[in-house]
């Protein structure tokens, strides 16, 4: 009789030790991020060798060639690549270039921060890169172009490849203190201009001084119109 009344309670038991193991399983959701967490780290290394192998080459057939292999792994490749970009890792100038060579659209906002508020020697690289994912406005290239002289200069390459280029801000940078920044701004005056814009740059020109004079007179030089200054 006692062993009657027992085999409820054990059936009770057994049936409770079931249901605590199956809850302590972990769900699919887990299982699934176990998975992807392995994978990721996987990934991680994976583009890291990428990178580094980006930093050795130097070759233009070589990285050609490395870069269509990257093409190739960009699903596996995007995750970590975005997760690099937002540390401090000595491999983001690569990963910025990466990033604009392979069109990893959703790797803008990032890069754009490095561009705007990152390291200084990152800031150029980052700026060229965006252009190439995203065109920044008028409004945020003229930003750029009263920063530090190493943002000018990506500024201003950048002015040189647009049809819309600010020509009266290119045109006051051939002022600039720094003779790099002044190269610059000579290489994004437009071949064209007309008659009106050349006599600006003439009239900013007659307020230079003797280091900068030369600037002005080659900046004069890449015009068509250059022959009709008196």
């Amino acid at each position: 009789m006692e062993k009657k009344k027992l085999l409820p309670w054990l059936a009770i038991s057994a049936l409770a030790v079931v249901v605590v193991a199956v809850l302590l399983l972990p769900s699919s959701e887990e299982q699934r991020q176990n998975v992807t967490s392995v994978s990721t780290a996987s990934d991680r290394a994976e583009l890291e060798a990428v990178l580094g192998e980006m930093k050795r080459t130097w070759q233009p057939n070589a990285k050609r060639k490395l870069l269509r292999k990257a093409a190739g792994k960009i699903e596996r490749l995007e995750a970590p690549l975005l997760d690099l970009l937002a540390e401090s890792h000595p491999l983001r100038t690569e990963a910025i270039q990466l990033a604009a060579d392979l069109k990893v659209t959703r790797s803008r906002g990032a890069i754009a921060r490095l561009a705007t508020q990152g390291p200084e020697q990152l800031r150029p690289p980052a700026i060229l890169a965006v252009e190439r994912l995203d065109p920044w406005s008028q409004l945020e290239l003229l930003g750029f172009l009263e920063d530090k002289p190493a943002v000018v200069r990506a500024a201003l390459k950048l002015c040189a490849s647009r049809d819309d280029r600010p020509l009266a801000e290119i045109l006051r940078l051939l002022s600039h203190d720094d003779a790099d920044v002044r190269e610059a701004a000579i290489q994004a005056i437009p071949n064209e201009m007309d008659s009106h814009d050349v006599r600006e740059l003439v009239a900013v020109a007659r307020s230079a001084t003797d280091a900068q004079a030369l600037h002005f007179i080659r900046a004069l030089g890449r015009t068509k119109r250059s022959s009709e200054v008196e």
